[in-house]
């Protein structure tokens, strides 16, 4: 989660040298440990920075492919030029979102401070789990649906794998790092995924603590 004083240091560097800066939102509503969102408009609107957001995270709604972006006028009409021809997201899903958000408000802030509740008390069972049976370390997260750890592994698959022994499957954390043609082997983490019910983070859990059960990812 970045801070103040970074968002202030990016936008500092769009203003010396005119590059572009567009900031990825989607998670801005999944925020937590007392951490808190800072917007990247907190100067206002500036030709060079755009904010892009959506609620495929926030929501589950991935396959309505809405969102939006806040940004300079003449900035998002240049972006429009290039994406309408792109365009995949169908108008009505457009119309119910903007519907749900003009009248229940209330109802989608309760879901995300629901949803944040959900994220850290799964995040709390996996990471438990996850250290009793590898002895791992996590890295605590402030936000998103995502848990990472430091393995002692030769390789992150060989972390992967032994995790499958155990029924979990887990992604390594080399797919995030350097050529994407070519990762390195080994950058020495795992991530795994909380976004799930609190029934399957208990039964990933009981799998790791060496329970037979048919389980999904993590």
């Amino acid at each position: 989660v970045y801070t103040r004083e970074e968002v202030e240091m990016l936008l500092d560097l769009s203003d010396k040298t005119g590059l572009f800066i567009i900031f990825d939102e989607c998670y801005l509503d999944m925020v937590f440990n007392g951490k808190s969102h800072v917007s990247p408009l907190i100067r206002g609107i500036n030709k060079n920075v755009v904010a892009c957001r959506g609620f495929s995270k926030c929501m589950g709604a991935q396959s309505w492919r809405c969102g939006y972006a806040i940004g300079d006028p003449e900035t998002l009409k240049g972006m429009m030029q290039m994406m309408d021809p792109m365009f995949i997201c169908v108008n009505w899903a457009q119309h119910a979102l903007g519907a749900y958000f003009r009248d229940h408000v209330d109802d989608f802030q309760a879901h995300c401070k629901s949803l944040n509740t959900l994220l850290q008390e799964n995040w709390v069972i996996l990471r438990d789990a996850f250290e009793r049976r590898f002895g791992w370390k996590a890295l605590e997260p402030n936000g998103t649906m995502y848990g990472m750890f430091r393995h002692s592994e030769e390789t992150d698959i060989k972390a992967c794998e032994l995790a499958l022994k155990a029924g979990v499957g887990i992604c390594p954390g080399n797919v995030f790092y350097g050529d994407v043609a070519n990762p390195p082997k080994r950058c020495g983490w795992v991530r795994i995924h909380c976004g799930v019910s609190r029934e399957k983070a208990l039964a990933i859990a009981r799998a790791l603590d060496g329970v037979n059960e048919q389980l999904g990812g993590a």
